[in-house]
C-alpha cells in the first residue's frame, strides 16, 4: 500500500493556488513578442499615458488617450501623485498613421466634473459604434465624499474628438464603483457584458434619448473557467461571433499580475471561448482597453504601469496559437 503524503498543517489550499498561480506566471507568454508591430504612444505631457482607445477612422487610426497625475509603481499598489492630492483623469484625442502620432485635441470635460459625480475626470473611455454611430463608454470617477465610479455612454464626434449627450447608467446591483463594461453591437441592437461571474450579459434600451439596462442574459460557467474575470475591451464582430480581451487580476506577495485571454462569444450568445492567459510585454501592471480588426489583423490598445500607452497590431493566427478554436 502505498502510503499517504502529509502535509505539513499551514500549508493551506490558498497557499497551493499561489504556489500554482506563480508556476502559470512563469510559464506565461509575453504576447507582444508575436505582434506585427508595436508603437508606444507618448504625448510628452506632465500627466502620463495609458489606457488608449483605438479605432479605425477613413485613412488613418484615431484613439483617446487617457492621462493621469500619479506614478504607479507595482509594490502593493503604490502610488505617488505629480501634481494635487487626488486622482485626476485628462484625455486626448490623437490620431496614428505610418508609425506617427499627432496630438489633435484636449478632450473637454467640463461640463461633466460635477462633484460628488465625475470631479476627478472620465475614465477608460471606449470608443465603439452603433448603427454607424460612434459612441464612447467609461467611468464617471469620484472620490467624494467616498470613491465611486458611474458607467456612463455618450455620443462621440470622431471629426473633432468631442463627447455629447453623456448618459449615466446606474448599477444594476447597487455597487459604488462600476467599471469595464464591455459593449458590442448585435443584429442592430447594442450589448454589453457586465461580469463573468457567471457571464451575464445586458441589453441596452433607450426610451425618451435615456439609456438604461434592458433584458438581462446569463450563460453558464465552465468550470474550467471558474476565475475571477473582469472586462477589458470593446467586443467586434469576428467568425460568427464576437472577440474581445478580458482580464484576472493576481496580487502574490504585494505585487500586482495583470493576466489578459481572450474571449469568443458566439452568434447566438449562448456559448463562450477562452484563450489561454498571456501577459503583453511585462508580467505585472498591464490592462488592454481597445481592439478592432483590418486586413486580418488584430489591432490592440493596451497600457503599461499606468504610464505607458501602446498600439500592438498580431496577425490573426495569434487566436488559434493561444487556444481559440474558431
Amino acid at each position: 500500500m502505498k502510503s499517504a503524503i502529509n502535509r505539513p498543517s499551514n500549508f493551506t489550499n490558498e497557499k497551493l493556488d499561489s504556489l500554482s498561480e506563480l508556476f502559470h506566471i512563469f510559464r506565461a507568454e509575453l504576447v507582444s513578442k508575436r505582434a506585427i508591430s508595436t508603437q508606444n504612444i507618448d504625448l510628452r505631457l506632465d500627466y502620463k499615458c495609458c489606457n488608449p482607445s483605438f479605432f479605425p477612422y477613413k485613412d488613418e487610426i484615431r484613439g483617446i488617450v487617457r492621462t493621469v497625475n500619479y506614478i504607479k509603481e507595482n509594490r502593493a499598489n503604490t502610488t505617488y501623485f505629480t501634481t494635487g492630492n487626488q486622482w485626476d483623469t485628462i484625455n486626448h484625442y490623437v490620431s496614428v498613421s505610418a508609425g506617427k502620432h499627432t496630438l489633435l485635441n484636449r478632450i473637454s470635460d467640463s461640463e461633466f466634473r460635477i462633484d460628488g459625480i465625475g470631479e476627478n475626470g472620465l475614465e477608460d473611455l471606449r470608443v465603439f459604434t452603433h448603427l454607424g454611430n460612434y459612441f464612447v463608454i467609461g467611468s464617471l470617477a469620484s472620490q467624494t465624499p467616498i470613491s465611486t465610479c458611474t458607467i456612463f455612454i455618450a455620443e462621440f464626434n470622431p471629426d473633432h474628438g468631442t463627447i455629447h449627450n453623456l448618459n449615466m447608467i446606474p448599477s444594476p446591483v447597487g455597487s459604488p464603483r462600476e467599471k469595464n463594461w464591455m459593449p458590442f453591437e448585435h443584429n442592430d441592437e447594442l450589448f454589453v457584458i457586465y461580469d463573468f461571474q457567471p457571464l451575464v450579459i445586458y441589453a441596452l434600451k433607450k426610451t425618451a434619448g435615456v439609456v438604461s439596462l434592458g433584458q438581462k442574459k446569463t450563460l453558464p460557467t465552465p468550470l474550467l473557467h471558474n476565475r475571477k474575470y473582469s472586462g477589458g475591451t470593446n467586443l467586434i464582430s469576428y467568425k460568427k461571433g464576437f472577440l474581445g480581451i478580458i482580464h484576472r487580476r493576481i496580487v502574490l506577495m504585494g505585487k500586482s499580475y495583470y493576466k489578459h485571454a481572450f474571449i469568443h462569444l458566439n452568434e447566438r450568445m449562448s456559448d463562450y471561448q477562452i484563450s489561454r492567459e498571456f501577459f503583453f510585454r511585462s508580467k505585472g501592471i498591464e490592462f488592454a482597453i481597445s481592439l478592432f480588426s483590418s486586413d486580418h489583423k488584430l489591432y490592440v490598445g493596451n497600457s503599461e504601469l499606468d504610464r505607458r500607452a501602446w498600439l500592438d497590431c498580431y496577425d490573426c493566427k495569434v487566436l488559434s496559437d493561444l487556444g481559440l478554436n474558431l
